[in-house]
């Protein structure tokens, strides 16, 4: 019953064992292939997704930062020359008044921009806030007062579980990962809020119920006594002698045992990762070293015995957990916090947030020129200004429902 090596096919898992026709595979063992399955698909799952990223921020600095730099430019010199033509053309109060709402929903604020556009431009738009909004600019410098510092994962842990004691729930987050982005940390806290309070009230609801209407608690069956006892067996095996195990794999693994010199360096690392495992105490790590001892030293797989196997399945197990877990986690990893920042920016355009389309690129191309061109008319102050301006009062009309009569 061999098991396949990774030096016999690069596209193989490492580690396989290869039912014939005289060997049918065991449970354990068809259950170490699906487990091996499950992580290279895992491993891969998150290979490709972090190359996909990677593209996303590569076509972002190379082709979308450059775009909408010019658009944000364009989009400030326009405020600053819708401003600057309603107090130089006669025009009613109302549509002062409306022009006024449309500036102050269109108006960005200097922290929107400041990683697109040059100083001069901030300039330009904190004069106009101010000129216009002045107690608007007096909130935001409270508000950056009082939020000086963003909320640290640590804070929003604290939080939560302050909270939750308030509310008599328990609430455990001891596996949130310290590098986990504070919006997906959110995310989480809320549902697990939520998944507690349901327990929590189930239980409640439970314990009102007349002791006699209970349900006597069943005796275990003969299968899951069975799986019980496997998970101790399994508990018992993963924790056995640090020591004992290192200087077996130690001997197994010695550089000295190999002459070609790929094979000894790789031996050579096999050792580092193996001695840092066992300084740590680290048995899981140690566990998936002598795994890929067994899977590359071809028939020595075949010949674990059926109770190491079962140790072999559960490290599996965890590590299948542990990278689907990180997987998810990737979008929201610090190298990635441009793409939603992009990504929010381009759902201002209201052209979704596909920052790859070529849809989104053109839009981009589009509006900059379009506002470049009502810039040029704005800055004039003659008629076509004055129908720019008399447009974008009738459309912040309609966003405030007056769509039908405007007394102007």
């Amino acid at each position: 019953m061999p098991a396949k090596s990774s030096r016999d096919s690069a596209a193989a898992s490492p580690l396989v064992f290869v039912e014939t026709q005289d060997t049918p595979l065991t449970e354990t063992q068809k259950e170490f292939n699906r487990l091996v399955k499950q992580l290279q698909t895992a491993r891969e799952r998150g290979q490709k997704m972090r190359a996909k990223l990677d593209n996303q921020i590569e076509i972002i600095n190379r082709e979308i930062i450059p775009l909408l730099s010019e658009c944000m430019k364009e989009e400030i010199i326009h405020l600053v020359a819708i401003h600057e033509a309603r107090k130089n053309i006669k025009i009613s109060s109302r549509r002062q008044e409306l022009l006024d709402q449309y500036l102050l929903d269109q108006c960005p604020t200097p922290d929107d921009v400041e990683s697109y556009v040059p100083t001069e431009f901030i300039d330009k738009l904190c004069s106009m806030r101010h000129e216009l909004f002045p107690e608007l600019e007096d909130m935001e410098d409270e508000e950056d007062e009082e939020k000086s510092e963003p909320a640290s994962v640590q804070d929003l842990i604290r939080e939560a579980k302050e909270y939750a004691a308030t509310q008599g729930l328990d609430l455990d987050l001891s596996d949130i990962p310290t590098n986990i982005h504070p919006v997906e940390l959110v995310h989480i806290i809320n549902e697990r809020l939520d998944a507690a309070m349901m327990e929590s009230f189930f239980k409640k609801a439970f314990d009102k119920i007349p002791a006699q209407k209970k349900r006597k608690k069943r005796k275990p069956t003969e299968k899951q006594l069975e799986r019980q006892r496997l998970e101790r067996e399994a508990e018992e095996a993963k924790s056995r002698n640090l020591k004992s195990l290192y200087k077996q794999l130690a001997k197994a693994l010695h550089p000295d045992l190999e002459q070609d010199p790929t094979a000894k360096a790789h031996r050579e690392d096999w050792m580092k990762r193996l001695t840092s495992a066992y300084s740590s105490g680290n048995l899981h790590e140690m566990l998936i070293i002598e795994m890929e001892w067994l899977g590359e030293e071809a028939v020595n797989l075949a010949h674990a015995a059926e109770e190491k196997l079962k140790v072999y399945c559960h490290v599996l197990k965890e590590q299948v957990a542990e990278m689907r877990q990180n997987n998810r986690h990737i979008p929201y990893e610090p190298q990635y916090h441009r793409l939603q920042e992009i990504s929010r920016t381009l759902s201002g355009f209201a052209i979704g947030s596909h920052i790859s389309s070529k849809a989104s690129i053109k839009f981009i191309k589009s509006r900059t020129e379009s506002l470049a061109q009502q810039n040029i008319i704005l800055q004039q102050h003659g008629t076509e200004a004055r129908k720019i301006l008399n447009r974008l009062a009738e459309e912040q009309a309609r966003v405030d429902q007056y769509s039908f009569f405007l007394p102007f």
